[in-house]
Parts: structure tokens; C-alpha cells; sequence
């Protein structure tokens, strides 16, 4: 008998979209903004995923993900954080 395992990964809302592009670029881990950016999301899964953002954003609750999204101040800072690693690559 074989175990099958499969992961469910939630799906990041169209308004948090950067996050992913954030969490791909190991930019984020020299740049204080965007360490807090992740930590401030969720500070145990933040522990538990010993400070790994792409695993933090695989892990995180669809809900916690929808009110992220709908949380003003969580948005204008992840757009800050966001323009702050664009001007970075360009």
C-alpha cells in the first residue's frame, strides 16, 4: 500500500499579488521593510517557517489571505515594500 500525499496551497488574492513577487526574490532578506513585511503577516508561522517567505505564503490560511486584502494598511505597506524592491531592479 502506497501513502499519497498532496499539499492544498492557497491562492494568493489578485491584490496581494506582489507579495509573491517579493517572497521570490531573495531581495527581501537584506531589506528590513520586507522581513517585516512577512513577519507582521503571521508571527508563529513566520517562526515555524524559520523565516522562509515563499514557504510563510504557502502555509498562510486562505482567510488570513482574504483579510489581508482588505486590510488598507497592510496593502499601502506591502506597496511600499513592493516599490522599494522595484526601484531595486531597476
Amino acid at each position: 500500500m502506497h501513502t499519497i500525499f498532496f499539499r492544498v496551497i492557497p491562492i494568493i488574492p489578485e491584490r496581494l499579488q506582489p507579495l509573491q513577487e517579493i517572497a521570490y526574490n531573495l531581495w527581501w532578506t537584506w531589506n528590513p521593510s520586507a522581513v517585516d513585511l512577512f513577519r507582521c503577516i503571521d508571527r508563529n508561522l513566520w517562526e515555524e517557517t524559520c523565516h522562509n517567505a515563499v514557504l510563510l505564503l504557502g502555509r498562510i490560511s486562505q482567510e488570513m489571505l482574504k483579510d489581508l486584502s482588505e486590510d488598507r494598511v497592510f496593502v499601502s505597506r506591502m506597496k511600499q515594500v513592493y516599490q522599494g524592491l522595484r526601484n531595486y531592479l531597476d
